[in-house]
């Protein structure tokens, strides 16, 4: 919520980040408001792709408005002034509870899977921790689900109901499916895991 002045000329400054995406390219447009003005800024994009494997994850935009990145195979997170120009803009859903963003991957156009991180048996979601206060967003986990395309929602425990258990359900459209996972950091057996596989066909 903003606030405003008398005037209802509203005070706050604000910034959000929007990637563009135009088929296997895109960049990324910085809008913000800062002492009254509103101003665009486009993070320049790098030339050439990446040099071997899988393309970097976006992940977001820092303090700084450079662009956060993590490689798909080693995990290393990092921040860049250019957005590299394959950049994988991966679509996410934010647990708010945790403060966690689950980062979807649909896997290989024709098989549907992540061979990198789950072979032949499915695709994945990588879970980043995006609290506020720390420098850098920390990488948690990356999980194997059933073939994307992916839609996550969480659920846990609630004044009238306080023994639902904290999990995170995570659909798997091409295998009919959702893939049911520990959502609890205080029960080490079971975080971040997959526990159960529900079909739905």
């Amino acid at each position: 919520m903003q606030a405003t002045n008398t005037n209802g000329v509203a005070q706050t400054d604000w910034s959000f980040a929007c990637h563009l995406s135009y088929g296997d390219e895109g960049s990324v447009c910085i809008v913000s408001r800062k002492a009254g003005r509103v101003e665009l800024r486009n993070i320049p994009v790098s030339a050439g792709t990446s040099a071997a494997g899988r393309p970097p994850v976006f992940l977001g935009v820092d303090l700084q408005g450079e662009a956060i990145t993590m490689d798909p195979a080693s995990k290393a997170i990092a921040a860049a002034g250019q957005l590299p120009a394959d950049a994988f803009a991966a679509y996410a859903y934010r647990d708010a509870e945790q403060n966690h963003a689950w980062f979807m991957y649909d896997g290989d156009k024709e098989t549907g899977c992540d061979e990198l991180n789950c072979g032949a048996s499915g695709s994945s979601v990588t879970v980043i921790d995006v609290a506020s206060g720390q420098e850098m967003p920390r990488y948690l986990q990356t999980i194997c689900v059933g073939r994307g395309h992916h839609v996550a929602t969480f659920v846990g425990p609630l004044a009238a109901f306080p023994d639902i258990p904290q999990r995170a359900f995570v659909s798997n459209l091409l295998d009919g499916s959702i893939s049911v996972v520990g959502n609890d950091p205080a029960d080490p057996q079971s975080y971040l895991k997959v526990l159960e596989t529900i079909n739905l066909c």
